[in-house]
């Protein structure tokens, strides 16, 4: 639930559009229990990180989704940006600028995010939104940081993800990665393998939708027919 009227001009239409979602979520009730931390309160403004730390493929990025979309009325606006380069974060902000009305100038093309100038500046002009006086109940979520701008391996895609926060003390973010350092930014949650309950429930799910699909096509081509 939203916090006092006058955060209505900060509501941002809530939109997967481009997100990589799961048909169906299964399990990490204790995780999404442990993500509520970053839910907006009546508290003095004080910016809440969470860090999902984790194996490649553990599904972390679809706890960070499913989170998003059960708790999408709490916050005024949801934004999932792609981490894995720092150039495709630079252009994820970037695109994110026609759905904000304090900075929109046209809509944004795929051209614009192409000139690198373009996209960094659109891409701060984002930033800048997020970090307006009374703009405080937004959901970040930073997907897929997994170059680590701090190892001894040079890599120009490489970046501190810290320096694309929003300027002021405000806000939630959640941060998927694979690299255990970044858990000093905020809360950590390490998320491990499912437990065999979900895990059944998840091939249940999926045996049973192939068992369906396997049925309907026998039926069409005649195979299931009674006699």
């Amino acid at each position: 639930m939203l916090l006092g009227s006058e955060k209505s001009s900060f509501v941002i239409p809530f939109d997967l559009t481009g997100v990589p979602i799961t048909a169906k979520f299964v399990g990490r009730d204790s995780e999404i229990s442990q993500l509520q931390y970053l839910l907006p309160s009546a508290e003095p403004k004080r910016r809440k990180v969470c860090v999902l730390n984790g194996l490649g493929g553990i599904g972390k990025t679809q706890l960070a989704i499913e989170f998003a979309r059960s708790y999408q009325s709490n916050f005024t606006s949801v934004f999932w940006l792609n981490g894995k380069s720092r150039s495709v974060l630079v252009r994820s902000l970037a695109f994110i600028a026609e759905k904000l009305p304090h900075v929109r100038k046209g809509k944004t093309s795929v051209e614009d995010v192409k000139n690198s100038e373009t996209a960094e500046k659109k891409a701060r002009e984002v930033l800048d939104w997020f970090a307006l006086e009374g703009n405080s109940q937004w959901l970040l979520i930073f997907d897929n940081i997994d170059k680590d701008y701090d190892s001894r391996i040079e890599d120009e895609e490489a970046y501190n993800v810290e320096s694309f926060f929003p300027g002021t003390d405000q806000g939630s973010i959640i941060i998927t990665t694979r690299l255990k350092r970044l858990e000093e930014l905020g809360k950590s949650l390490r998320i491990g393998i499912l437990s065999p309950e979900e895990t059944l429930e998840i091939l249940d799910e999926r045996l049973g939708r192939t068992l369906l699909q396997d049925e309907d096509s026998n039926w069409n081509s005649g195979e299931g027919n009674p006699i």
